[in-house]
């Protein structure tokens, strides 16, 4: 069995990288963002003016492929296991390679030329789009190289792109909780581990190759040195991210199973010729289940994906050797820090919604086993000791206090980690909102028989009744089924309902009162694991 210290690109890119949605991915929602990140690259490189200009062969019959070093091309696209440039013209643009499991070299999937190009055969189905074949034997042949069967890499599809301008890794693959999730990220160094991570994979394998295939691995390193992994400027992330809003399938897009035959699933075909129809085909067969819920998920969308941007731009900034500034540098932080909190924030709009949507929303009577919640034993005191840090500076925030009054020792609970603890920032947060300038919040744990009581209190400093019991200068409007806006500030903040169901989805119990001169009160009862 092969040894890979590192043995996907998944492994580099989680980390850091940019992910579509940090809740857990359902295979289909990946593919569809993976598809929707080809159309992106696709168009982007098309209407992006190259920096140098494009020298053609004199010969028409020779390929572009066949022009010697130094390469004239607009930079070096490397992908697996099928080509990502779609378009004749931009794929004679640039040097490409294409990493495909040493099957299908000789299978009635691909033909090799005298050069050993690569090139996919037409659609044989007669239920296949005919442009689609088309189009592709328009394509020049692509070289290729193989990698073993048993490579990780061949579980993944992935695509590195080097130019003058920028540099992008992309890949398929699983987020750090092994669920299917789209990646991708502009970071020099992931790209420039990336890249080493795929020459290593091929010298590995250029034992079992012929010697003539051999020089790939030294295009590849004469390639590298001309186009190294560079930051982009701020105009090219925020363009590619815009095209892949445009392109990227929303949450709420997920296959609905016909009621008449349950057992039949709707499959995102995964043949390389949907690359030319990305977007077409996905969704057709999907319904929409509740308007104003798509709504929101698109607000959300919207709202997420510049965001991401921002926090993709102050990352690299902060890599940078020659960063000085010590006050820019702490501006800059807090940015990350802020956007962090705000895709999270979504990402938990996300989660709500989807419980909403499910075939069996949990009730009060019972823990849903189909709502996507993973309950798992976890230590409380992690939670307390990751998250307080960050409770507090939202508080320092807004003049208030925080102050966590915990037992010696937690006892073990079961739930969800990522979704209690965006769960207690937002319950945190949202208490943090309401109160007047000032203001003491105290957030008390202790036992309560077979559960443990987390509650939530306040105090005022300049009254001796609880600050809740004053009445904002507007109520809270409901704008759907999930979300409440504050007319004058515009926060939004899911209702108390979802945020009760959200909490029995955890295994827990929310109870919020009203108690007279002390003002609200809110209560979450958690179960403890039983030895």
């Amino acid at each position: 069995m092969s040894d890979f210290s590192v043995a996907t690109l998944s492994e580099i890119l989680a980390s850091e990288a940019l992910i579509g949605d940090r809740s857990r991915y359902s295979r289909q929602k990946a593919e569809a963002d993976w598809y929707g990140a080809i159309r992106s690259l696709n168009q982007f490189l098309e209407v992006t003016p190259p920096r140098y200009p494009r020298i053609s062969s004199t010969n028409d019959n020779q390929l572009i492929s066949d022009i010697p070093p130094p390469y004239s091309h607009r930079g070096y696209v490397i992908s697996g296991p099928s080509p990502v440039l779609m378009n004749p013209r931009l794929a004679s643009d640039f040097t490409t390679l294409i990493l495909t499991c040493e099957s299908q070299f000789g299978s009635v999937g691909s033909v090799w030329g005298r050069e050993r190009g690569f090139r996919l055969l037409p659609a044989s189905h007669k239920g296949d789009i005919p442009v689609c074949a088309e189009k592709i034997n328009q394509l020049p042949f692509q070289s290729a190289f193989p990698l073993s069967g048993d490579d990780p890499l061949m579980g993944e599809r992935f695509c590195l792109v080097l130019t003058a301008e920028f540099s992008l890794v992309m890949v398929l693959g699983v987020n750090p909780a092994n669920d299917p999730a789209f990646l991708f990220s502009f970071d020099p160094d992931l790209v420039k581990r990336s890249l080493l991570l795929l020459r290593q994979r091929m010298v590995k394998q250029s034992s079992t190759v012929p010697s003539h295939d051999h020089h790939y691995i030294t295009q590849l390193d004469a390639i590298a040195s001309q186009f190294p992994p560079v930051a982009p400027h701020y105009q090219t992330v925020t363009q590619f991210s815009r095209l892949l809003l445009q392109n990227s399938a929303l949450p709420c897009d997920r296959p609905t199973q016909p009621k008449t035959n349950p057992s039949e699933t709707v499959v995102v075909p995964q043949s390389p010729e949907n690359l030319l129809t990305v977007g077409s085909s996905v969704g057709t067969d999907y319904t929409i289940r509740q308007s104003q819920a798509e709504l929101l998920q698109a607000i959300a969308h919207e709202v997420r994906t510049p965001l991401t941007t921002i926090l993709t731009l102050t990352r690299l900034l902060l890599k940078r050797p020659n960063f000085d500034p010590e006050v820019v540098r702490k501006r800059l932080e807090s940015i990350d820090r802020e956007c962090s909190i705000q895709i999270d924030r979504f990402n938990l709009i996300f989660r709500a919604v989807e419980l909403e949507m499910s075939p069996n929303p949990p009730s009060s009577c019972e823990i849903p086993s189909n709502t996507g919640v993973q309950l798992t034993t976890m230590s409380l005191g992690d939670v307390f000791q990751n998250g307080l840090p960050r409770w507090q500076k939202q508080a320092s925030q807004r003049n208030h206090t925080l102050e966590v009054i915990l037992p010696k020792q937690l006892p073990s609970v079961v739930s969800d980690p990522t979704l209690l603890d965006q769960m207690l920032t937002g319950a945190i947060e949202n208490f943090t909102r309401s109160l007047p300038s000032g203001s003491h919040i105290k957030v008390g744990v202790r036992l309560a028989g077979q559960l443990l009581k987390l509650q939530l209190e306040s105090h005022s400093h300049t009254q001796t009744h609880s600050p809740f019991t004053v009445a904002p200068k507007s109520p809270l409007k409901s704008i759907g089924p999930v979300l409440m806006v504050q007319p004058e500030t515009g926060s939004l903040s899911l209702n108390i309902n979802v945020t009760k169901n959200l909490f029995q989805a955890l295994g827990g119990k929310l109870v919020v009162r009203q108690r007279p001169q002390q003002g609200k009160v809110m209560t979450i009862f958690l179960p403890v694991q039983v030895r």
